[in-house]
Formats: structure tokens, sequence, C-alpha cells
């Protein structure tokens, strides 16, 4: 400022006066024009905070617990036929939530893995698993069926929950690895005090067979969620597109 006086200095003071305010005028006008700007960056900041704030609460009430979660599974199929034992006797809930769990994770490793690591960890799981999964409902519980149970159960519903969030993404961490490689080594444990013969193709597909489709040439056991796991994927990715 001091140099535009100097270079001003034989201006008359009105004329140096007027273009003085007129600096002034022009300096205000920019900084408010300025603030303007800068209320408009702060709103529409405070909007995208809002935004995410409320999709997170959106999300963390949509999360629901692993068991909850099956629960909603379970009654959203048809699996009336399937909690019927042979014998006329209701079988248990858990085994068909367990059958479940089963058939989607083998759906889901082996449709959407990428990590080597993650199959082979997958393929022992299923053959540990295949020689139970359709044979529990036929045998007395005796504590150590029970304990099997209860852990496999417990087990494939975290790997199931886990691979759910990340098959999308096709993005396995590490740590699912070692729940596949710990589910595997236990049951590989576990069957050695189960003794449980292997189920026929036959006993297999009975279990599936409300869910079975036209599709001919591929084993129940492969048919049987398809269906149900396309619906829970396409249900998960609208509502991050949402």
């Amino acid at each position: 400022m001091s140099s535009w006086i100097h270079k001003n200095k034989t201006t008359p003071s009105t004329i140096w006066r007027q273009q003085l305010l007129d600096d002034m005028k022009a300096l205000c006008e920019s900084s408010a024009a300025m603030i303007d700007k800068l209320e408009e960056k702060v709103q529409y900041l405070e909007s995208k905070v809002m935004y995410l704030k409320t999709s997170c609460e959106k999300q963390h009430k949509k999360k629901q617990p692993e068991d909850e979660k099956m629960e909603h599974d379970v009654a959203q199929g048809s699996w009336g036929k399937e909690t019927m034992r042979a014998d006329g006797k209701v079988r248990d809930i858990s085994y068909v939530e367990f059958c479940i769990s089963i058939d989607w994770l083998v759906w889901v490793v082996h449709n959407r893995a990428a990590d080597a690591h993650v199959l082979d960890s997958a393929a022992e799981v299923v053959d540990a698993i295949n020689h139970i999964v359709t044979d529990l409902n036929k045998h007395d519980q005796t504590n150590a069926e029970k304990i099997l149970r209860r852990h496999i159960r417990t087990t494939c519903k975290r790997l199931i929950f886990e691979c759910g969030e990340f098959a999308a993404k096709r993005s396995f961490p590490e740590y699912l690895n070692t729940a596949a490689s710990d589910l595997a080594a236990t049951v590989a444990n576990l069957l050695q005090v189960v003794k449980i013969k292997p189920s026929t193709p036959e006993e297999l597909s009975n279990f599936y067979e409300s869910h079975m489709s036209a599709e001919d040439g591929k084993a129940p056991q492969q048919l049987t969620l398809r269906h149900m796991v396309r619906q829970e994927l396409y249900c998960s990715e609208s509502s991050q597109s949402d």
C-alpha cells in the first residue's frame, strides 16, 4: 500500500481517497466471495460427513450377529422338508444350519477365492466334512459329536461371514487362510474320535432334493445354495451402490 501511495502522492486527495475506497471495496468483495466459496466447501464437506455417518449407522444396523444372520438365511429358504428325519422326528435346526454353512462355504470358496492357500485349506475342510454332513442326525449325540457339531458350525459361520465380506472384492486376508486351516485340522482330529460312515450320493441328494435345479451333470452339493448365494451377493452389492 505504501508503494501505491508513493506512486500516487501527486494525485489530488479526492481522487486518491476515492481510488483507495474503491480498492478497499474490491478487496472486501473478493474476500466475501472467497468466504462464500469456503462456506460452500465447508457445507459440502459437512454433507459428506453426514452422509458417511448415516451410511455407517445404516451398515451397523444391518450387521447382525452371525447366529441371527444364519437363522435369517434358514428362514428365507424352504427348509421344512429338510428338517424332517427319515423316522419322522424333527431334525435339530442346528443341523440344517450346519449343512447350509458347509454348502455355502464350498460354493463361495470354489467360485470366488483367488488365493491358492484358501482353496487348499477349503479342499481339506470339504473332504473331512463330506464324511459327516448328512449323517449327524442318524446317531446318538455323544459328547464328541456335540463338540464336533458346535465347533464346525461356529467356525464355518465365521468363515462364511468373512467370505461374504471379501468375496465381492476377491480379496482374502491371511487370517481367513488360517481359519480354514484350523478348521481342517480340527475336523481331521475329531473325525478320529467320531466314527461316522460317509454319506452316499443318494442320501446327499435326498437332503438337497428341494433345491435341485435343471442343471444336470453337477453334484447336488454344488447346486443347493447357488441361487441363495447369488441373491446374497446381489443384495450386498446393491446395498453398497445405494
